[in-house]
């Protein structure tokens, strides 16, 4: 292999490595960007669940009260 043939390749290889680093900084940066709009979207979905199950538990037991009937103490007679 002659002399311009090593020079060409070290150039190739030194711009694929440069091109790799490039790809995976933008990579790290994408996949952290991406995981704090992740933990947003959790917070928010968290906050809103939260809320659903309070006003889905009040209302569930406020509506066990009213439709609950009165059970006598007394035994039925079985004429």
């Amino acid at each position: 292999m002659g002399k311009a043939a090593k020079a060409h390749r070290l150039k190739v290889q030194k711009r694929n490595n440069r091109l790799k680093h490039t790809q995976n900084k933008i990579s790290k940066e994408w996949n952290d960007a991406m995981k704090e709009q992740m933990d947003k979207l959790r917070e928010e979905f968290a906050k809103m669940s939260a809320e659903t199950e309070n006003n889905i538990t009040t209302e569930t037991t406020d509506e066990a009260t009213i439709t609950e009937e009165p059970q006598s103490a007394e035994p039925v007679s079985a004429n």
